[in-house]
């Protein structure tokens, strides 16, 4: 007498495991679990391709949450620039009328001071012009021996010899109103080139 040989199987409703003898193949029969009928077969292997379909879901989402992340870095780092911009730009916005925001090419931003445009006054009655603007201490220290040159052109856009002018201290946040005497003859516009402070 053989022993009776028994398959596996599953619910066609819920899934659960099922064991039922040969000759019970392709009948119904009511699940154990869900007590529904269902229809005695062989598992043919699916869950091995289930689990397969599961992992590539599971790379799959991995790989998009790391695109979403990457992604959001990067519009993170473009907008920090932009604030940045913005916060520079008002920053300017807020200066006295007239100035000039030290920049990166500017030679003595390290120095933190701010300078104003120049402009060429003639005194009256006299033929003698004098280049006059102010220069701003930004720094908490007080400065000692600030010299200052003042470039020089005429029409055509030729250099001529600078206008200096020097003042003794500055305190901190303090503005110094100079006026260089110019003496290079022609000259219709000015800049502040150096600012020197001695030590």
């Amino acid at each position: 007498m053989s022993a009776t040989k028994f398959l596996r199987g599953e619910c066609q409703h819920c899934g659960g495991h099922l064991e039922f003898p040969v000759e019970a193949a392709g009948t119904s029969a009511e699940c154990p679990h869900c007590h529904q009928s269902t229809e005695l077969f062989i598992s043919t292997g699916d869950d091995h391709v289930t689990a397969n379909k599961a992992k590539t879901k599971t790379i799959i989402f991995i790989a998009l949450a790391c695109l979403i992340l990457i992604g959001g870095l990067i519009g993170a780092m473009i907008a920090l620039k932009r604030a940045k911009r913005m916060v520079e730009r008002r920053e300017g916005e807020y200066l006295p009328s007239g100035w000039i925001p030290v920049t990166n090419q500017n030679p003595f931003q390290s120095q933190q001071f701010l300078a104003s445009p120049v402009t060429l006054e003639k005194a009256p009655g006299s033929s003698l012009v004098r280049a006059v603007g102010t220069i701003k201490n930004l720094s908490p220290q007080r400065r000692f021996a600030v010299r200052i040159e003042i470039e020089l052109k005429d029409d055509t856009g030729r250099l001529l010899d600078p206008a200096k002018d020097y003042t003794a201290t500055m305190e901190p946040g303090a503005e110094w109103n100079f006026k260089a005497m110019v003496n290079a003859k022609g000259a219709v516009s000015g800049r502040v080139s150096v600012i020197k402070e001695e030590n």
